[in-house]
């Protein structure tokens, strides 16, 4: 705590220091958006393995 002149150290404040006042309606932070979405779902073949005989 950093004061140039003694007037400026009062009881009200030292406590405004020690205990700031909790401001209601402070914005919090947002919360980000997600990843966008992957694009539609694709259908994948399975691959059978060829059997030679």
């Amino acid at each position: 705590l950093e004061i140039t002149d003694g007037k400026e150290l009062t009881e009200e404040f030292f406590q405004e220091e020690l205990h700031p006042k909790i401001s209601l309606h402070q914005p919090k932070f947002a919360k980000p958006k997600g990843p966008p979405n992957r694009g539609a779902k694709r259908i994948t073949k399975v691959q059978e393995l060829a059997s030679s005989d």
